[in-house]
C-alpha cells in the first residue's frame, strides 16, 4: 500500500533552500557593510576637518 503525499515536502524544501539563501545574503551583507563603514570613520574624520580650516 502506498501513501500518496502532496507535496508538501517539496515545498519545505524549497522554502528552507530559499530562507536559508537569504539568511546567508542578510547575515553577509550587515557585517560587511558595518566594518565597511567603521573602516571609513577616520577618512571621513580627516576630510571633514580639513574642509573646516
Amino acid at each position: 500500500m502506498k501513501i500518496s503525499w502532496p507535496n508538501y515536502s517539496s515545498s519545505y524544501g524549497i522554502a528552507g533552500i530559499t530562507i536559508a539563501t537569504g539568511g546567508l545574503i542578510i547575515g553577509w551583507a550587515f557585517p560587511a557593510a558595518i566594518v565597511d563603514l567603521v573602516s571609513q570613520i577616520d577618512s571621513h574624520g580627516n576630510g571633514l576637518m580639513a574642509e573646516l580650516d
